[in-house]
């Protein structure tokens, strides 16, 4: 039985995007998820090269939602320092 985690398979940007939108509940908007895209990737790169991973796509499907909630956390206090 493969691990959906940990094997790679390809996924098209579009369906990424739609498995984002679906797993957060939103609409993501598409400055956020191409920021997010972004970090997630080079946090896989790196996860993939450090830890001999062989994480793909589907690994993204978990980790750009993570990425999302970690910008609105940030985001959040980041304004209350910004207001204390």
């Amino acid at each position: 039985m493969n691990n959906p985690v940990t094997t790679r398979e390809w996924i098209g940007r579009r369906r990424l995007r739609a498995s984002v939108d679906r797993t957060l509940g939103v609409k993501v908007p598409k400055a956020v998820f191409d920021e997010a895209e972004a970090y997630a990737r080079r946090k896989m790169a790196f996860q993939n090269e450090v830890l001999g991973l062989d994480r793909g796509d589907e690994y993204l499907k978990l980790l750009i939602p993570d990425v999302i909630r970690e910008m609105a956390l940030a985001a959040r206090y980041d304004g209350r320092r910004a207001t204390a």
